[in-house]
């Protein structure tokens, strides 16, 4: 049996194997985005992600060898590309739905069962097709080495160029409910044209609807909704905004990664809505000469917002993400604040850079120096580590002080190891819950690290000289973070 549209078998398979191989990494890609408004993007979901891509592959491959020694390739070909078309393009209403009854487990478990109900079916789909693709080629050719060769050559160029086009141009681009249509929308095409030569008219014309459809879905246009959140897709993570209700008040929250990391009164854009954030007003106690400071880690600005409102002093603001700036702009008032506060920019200097990499090359002495970047509720492990502490101690007056937010127990193995971190640089270290309180259970805690002693009635006993130090060459941030927050 042959294909209906194709004349050359041979050189259609060879693109099939490209494109499949390119969709799957693609998809792949798609599926951290998927899972990260859940579950993060830690260590613990990329495994789940890549584990289940990786069984899948087995399965499919296993399974195709069987069936291909039966079947020939179009007529298995056509219908399996319908399967994967059809289950990938319900992948979002399948994460809305079920995503929500698993958040609630442990992270590597409730990652893992979603990774299974989203991504095992197609990816077994497509996986299946490989050894029929690869049956057809080796035989109709003699050089069995040669085409092994160029075949193996090709699924890797595929996968490089699925996880290139996607990583650093589709994802940003389409989101990722638009970009799982996208990929659904080329496996309908690739159906439609792998039609076998003796087929229905009626198989036709349901091809030409699926691919019809999922056009529409691909082409409409997302509808803004802040109640039910935005969703938005930067080259980093992926961002929902939404307005809801917070201590009994009207806010507008921004998540990444899983946790909302800023928050807005909407009816005072300056006012602060999470607590912790207020425990760097202290810097003040600890340091009343306070005239500039460095932020690290930006989302939504709220804090820099409040300090360009509420005092005379100067803050720098390093951002990783490029569209963190305009997504505050856009939903956060940042611009209307800064040209009320600061018309001149003279007090509030926002740059986009990686923060450890700004500390490594930075000569400027700041007063103080706040860290505030997470992905999800896992600290970024490059600024938690002796080298970067070090950096940070440098970049510091004699009277500086640096305030760390982290959030987990009091006691548990990172908190711990962190502080100790601290301690090897600092000579004075510190630690207290953003509730001002002696309590020592699961919340946001702010470490502080000084050069000369402190004082606050808020300050925790706590016995951190167990604790690892933290280093650039081991820091199993992703672990001790994810065993205190599953276990809390």
């Amino acid at each position: 049996m042959e294909f209906k549209f194709i004349r050359n078998q041979t050189k259609y398979c060879f693109i099939l194997f490209f494109i499949l191989n390119a969709l799957e990494m693609l998809l792949e890609l798609v599926a951290s985005r998927v899972m990260s408004p859940y579950f993060g993007t830690s260590t613990a979901v990329w495994t789940a992600i890549i584990g289940i891509i990786l069984l899948s592959a087995s399965i499919g491959n296993i399974f195709g060898g069987k069936i291909s020694e039966k079947r020939d390739v179009p007529e298995v070909l056509f219908f399996i590309l319908f399967i994967s078309a059809l289950f990938i393009a319900l992948i979002p209403k399948l994460s809305s739905t079920i995503n929500p009854f698993l958040v609630g487990l442990d992270v590597r478990l409730g990652s893992l069962f979603s990774s299974i109900i989203l991504f095992l079916i197609p990816s077994i789909m497509i996986s299946i097709i490989t050894p029929f693709l690869i049956k057809s080629i080796l035989s109709k050719t003699d050089l069995i080495g040669e085409f092994s060769g160029k075949i193996q050559a090709i699924i890797a160029i595929g996968s490089l160029f699925g996880t290139f086009i996607g990583g650093f141009l589709l994802i940003p681009i389409f989101g990722t409910n638009h970009l799982l249509y996208l990929i659904s929308l080329v496996l309908f095409i690739l159906m439609f044209i792998s039609i076998p030569k003796k087929v229905e008219k009626s198989i036709l014309i349901i091809s030409v609807i699926f691919i019809f459809i999922t056009i529409i879905l691909f082409i409409i246009p997302v509808k803004e909704d802040l109640e039910k959140g935005v969703s938005l897709d930067t080259k980093y993570s992926r961002i929902i905004v939404q307005d809801t209700i917070y201590n009994n008040q009207p806010v507008r929250l921004y998540k990444s990664s899983g946790a909302y990391s800023s928050g807005m009164y909407l009816d005072d854009e300056t006012k602060l809505v999470f607590d912790y954030t207020a425990c760097y007003n202290d810097s003040f106690n600890y340091n009343p000469n306070i005239e500039n400071v460095l932020m690290i880690g930006g989302a939504a600005y709220s804090y820099p917002k409040y300090w360009i409102s509420h005092t005379d002093k100067k803050m720098t603001v390093v951002e990783i993400d490029p569209e963190a700036e305009k997504i505050a702009r856009k939903y956060f008032k940042l611009t209307d604040i800064i040209e009320k506060y600061d018309k001149n920019n003279e007090r509030l200097t926002l740059l986009t850079d990686d923060g450890r990499i700004y500390l490594n090359n930075n000569k400027i002495k700041y007063d103080a120096i706040f860290n505030d970047a997470f992905s999800g509720t896992i600290p970024v492990s490059t600024l938690a580590t002796q080298e970067a502490v070090q950096n940070i101690y440098n970049s510091l007056t004699e009277d500086g002080i640096y305030m760390s937010n982290i959030l987990g127990e009091a006691e548990s193995e990172f908190m711990i190891s962190e502080v100790n971190t601290i301690k090897s640089v600092f000579p004075y270290v510190y630690i207290y819950n953003s509730n001002k309180k002696q309590d020592k259970t699961y919340g946001n805690y702010i470490v502080v690290g000084s050069k000369k002693p402190l004082n606050n009635e808020a300050f925790l006993n706590i016995d951190y000289s167990k604790g690892l130090i933290l280093t650039d060459d081991y820091a199993p941030i992703d672990k001790m973070v994810g065993d205190s927050y599953f276990n809390h």
